[in-house]
């Protein structure tokens, strides 16, 4: 495979966007430890809505919603590349496949942790790792064909999307004709999208109780919301694995290495944003009215997704193609070095130090513009923080013990001299 750009300069590429994505998944992230869930995933008005929290959730679902778990699982897709480079030839050796597959068993593992032990049920880790598993044997396919399997995923959405819409414009058309059996299900759609109040309170009382009532509450949601629903294993898992198809792809292209001209980036950017933005706006019209009525997203939601984390990607990668534009991200490098580290010490910060009772006990104090205030201070202390921790340490410490456990040994911790 042709790579267009030194090494090094590929590696630091990467990281970039990696700290960028790691960190912006926190604004998204952190009002789910710090309001209801009933706000987070329904009515946001619900966490407050003064004109600064308005203007802060309509501003965060138009430019920030998925992109940055987008770019992730962009990066993912890139990495297992690299990775799996000296396998990419016949007579590659199967220690890299096994290596890769041990990281990713070990990711497994850690995303368990997560979820089970530091008790948060939006991970990720889980998810990249189940995903990962069947992503090694794709690594040989032409970009074209990357490209296609990885819009399956978008295509599919679409199509249920589509067939939902239908469905619910037909019952709206029937409401309209007067039909008593249409109105009595439109009422029961109105019936649940109203707040439960009760959940609301449970929430909150759980949330801001004793160790062991907050701990079974952040597993049960994980186990009845994520995992016994389906959601993790048909619409989270099949995302991740097409977006990071998708991914190999566009590293193959020469996205993530210098390979492409700025004039690409640029008009590609414009491209995305062009299809993307407009769509987002009309989603959010149209989830602030939380009616029953059919939504457009249920058809472009994720190719509205992939747009908009490609116009970033692309935004990102036209900066670092100045020179200026390198030295202003470069801080961002040793966040995306320490990823692993950043992500799971948001959750302890957020949903151990912070919002819950068994912490400071901020939950549901504060509006979305207070959140992502909160979010981009976290954000801030996390960047300061790698800078430092790499000036003394060759890996981040979750990096370490992740790398150490994939090779079974005890890897060098400190950065060695010169």
């Amino acid at each position: 495979m042709n790579l267009p750009a030194p090494a090094a300069e590929r590696i630091a590429t990467l990281d970039v966007l990696r700290g960028l994505a790691i960190l912006g998944i926190l604004l998204m992230n952190l009002p789910g430890f710090g309001t209801y869930y009933t706000a987070f995933f329904g009515d946001p008005r619900l966490a407050g809505w003064t004109p600064a929290d308005a203007a802060t959730w309509t501003t965060l679902q138009v430019w920030v919603e998925g992109t940055q778990r987008g770019m992730l699982q962009l990066l993912f897709g890139a990495g297992v590349l690299i990775l799996a480079a000296r396998a990419m030839h016949d007579d590659g050796p199967v220690s890299v496949a096994d290596r890769y597959y041990r990281r990713n068993l070990w990711l497994l593992v850690f995303g368990l942790v997560n979820i089970f032990v530091l008790l948060f049920p939006g991970d990720i880790l889980f998810i990249y790792a189940i995903a990962a598993l069947a992503l090694f044997p794709f690594r040989r396919l032409a970009p074209a064909t990357l490209l296609a399997l990885g819009l399956v995923f978008a295509v599919v959405d679409a199509g249920d999307g589509a067939l939902r819409y239908h469905e619910r414009a037909e019952l709206q058309a029937q409401v309209e004709a007067g039909d008593a059996e249409a109105l009595a299900s439109w009422r029961e759609l109105e019936a649940e999208l109203a707040p439960d109040q009760d959940f609301m309170a449970y929430d909150k009382a759980q949330r801001l109780g004793p160790y062991g009532g907050f701990a079974d509450y952040a597993r049960q949601v994980w186990l009845q919301e994520r995992a016994y629903t389906g959601e993790v294993f048909f619409i989270s898992v099949p995302e991740a694995f097409c977006a990071m198809l998708l991914g190999m792809a566009l590293f193959k292209w020469g996205f993530f290495t210098g390979g492409r001209s700025r004039r690409l980036l640029l008009g590609l950017m414009l491209l995305m944003y062009a299809i993307a933005l407009p769509l987002r706006v009309v989603d959010v019209e149209q989830h602030l009215r939380q009616t029953p009525e059919p939504q457009l997203a249920w058809i472009t939601e994720e190719f509205t997704r992939l747009a908009l984390t490609m116009g970033h990607l692309c935004l990102a990668c036209l900066v670092l193609s100045f020179r200026a534009g390198a030295r202003l991200l470069s801080p961002f490098q040793a966040a995306g070095r320490t990823a692993f580290t950043l992500y799971l010490m948001q959750t302890v910060v957020a949903g151990w130090l912070i919002f819950p009772g068994i912490g400071l006990g901020w939950f549901g104090k504060y509006g979305w513009a207070g959140m992502s205030l909160i979010a981009l201070a976290i954000m801030a202390a996390q960047v300061l923080l790698a800078n430092l921790w790499l000036r003394a340490f060759a890996l981040g410490p979750v990096e370490w013990l992740w790398r150490s456990l994939v090779e079974w040994r005890r890897l060098p911790f400190r950065r060695m001299p010169g």
